[in-house]
């Protein structure tokens, strides 16, 4: 990765890739619990520009919020208020789909 430029090819590259495989392993409550483990602080860390994945990444962490299993649940809530913290500026455009 380049530093701390969440707009380097690198970030994007891997989240990315991390994105495809979770909703490649979406049923698979080992899989959602490591991704959404290691992938929030990414999510964190790309800040606005998380926004691109919006229409792939919300609809799969917000199917996790009604997953059967606690942890998953619970790690995706999480999930979805760091999304929430870190793209607050654009949040209005896409409240829509995250309160439905």
């Amino acid at each position: 990765l380049e530093g701390h430029n969440p707009r380097g090819p690198g970030y994007h590259l891997l989240f990315n890739t991390l994105l495809m495989e979770g909703q490649r392993h979406a049923f698979d409550c080992s899989r959602r619990v490591a991704w959404l483990t290691h992938t929030t602080p990414l999510m964190e860390a790309l800040g606005l520009t998380l926004v691109k994945y919006f229409n792939k990444l919300l609809p799969l962490v917000l199917e996790w919020t009604h997953a059967a299993d606690r942890a998953t649940r619970l790690l995706a809530v999480e999930a979805v208020a760091a999304i929430v913290k870190t793209t607050w500026p654009r949040m209005p455009a896409h409240a829509i789909s995250i309160f439905r």
